[in-house]
């Protein structure tokens, strides 16, 4: 029963148990622990990074163990308690190709389309055309430099109004300062047109309803209570701000 104890408490780790449950590669002083499974922008999607003491090992910040589950428990924790996806911080990475690809992937997600150094929101409406366009552009973002300047610690948001004009903010080059910046820019934008064009559409009356599609995400359209549903949904919405 001693001995038995004693092997608990001193259990040994080796990389190649490691490897019986991540993908892992040697970098700098540590290692980093990336998924079996293939997928993400580093073909094995990176989870975290761990360090080596002797025989025991520990996702950075966490306790020194010998025992794998307790690893895989660490690597969990860390990973779930992470803001963002654990692949933006691959240490790997270039300084601020992080940033980059946040945005890049944060806009996709809304439904922008990225268009040479911009990205683009221009939906099809009910018909099949576009309605609303909506340009936003970045200044310090890029690592690669050329004519947008690496800026290790601002970025500059542009939504375009036209005519060669637009409205910015500057904020800290980090994954949740811009994505407050964006949001921040597109929100108040996106409830004015729904609250203007719900204005101009109370003053029309569709007769010919042939011509329309008539249920959009839900709303009928042309029932009577498409108003107060809409209302409903606006007004959780500005709770929310």
């Amino acid at each position: 029963m001693i001995v038995s104890t004693f092997a608990a408490k001193n259990k040994i780790m080796t990389l190649k148990e490691i490897s019986q449950h991540f993908k892992v590669i040697k970098w700098e002083n540590t290692y980093k622990i990336h998924s079996l499974t293939i997928g993400g922008r580093s073909v094995y999607k990176y989870l975290c990074s761990v360090e080596k003491s002797g025989t025991k090992f520990n996702v950075i910040g966490y306790k020194k163990t010998g025992a794998i589950e307790e690893l895989k428990a660490q690597v969990v924790d860390y990973v779930l308690n992470l803001e963002y996806d654990s692949e933006y911080f691959d240490p790997a990475y270039t300084e601020g190709i992080k940033e980059v690809h946040f945005v890049h992937d944060y806009l996709r997600e809304l439904g922008f389309k990225n268009k040479s150094n911009s990205y683009v929101y221009n939906p099809k409406n009910i018909y099949g055309g576009k309605t609303t366009e909506i340009i936003i552009s970045f200044y310090g973002l890029d690592v690669f430099g050329g004519w947008n300047e690496f800026n290790p610690k601002e970025v500059k948001i542009c939504l375009s109004t036209g005519a060669y004009s637009w409205v910015s903010l500057t904020v800290e080059r980090n994954m949740k300062a811009i994505q407050e910046g964006i949001d921040s820019l597109i929100k108040p934008l996106l409830l004015s047109e729904i609250a203007r064009n719900t204005t101009t559409s109370d003053k029309l009356e569709t007769i010919i309803k042939d011509l329309t599609i008539n249920s959009i995400d839900g709303f009928e359209i042309n029932s009577s209570d498409y108003k107060k549903e809409l209302k409903e949904k606006l007004l959780e919405i500005i709770e929310k701000l």
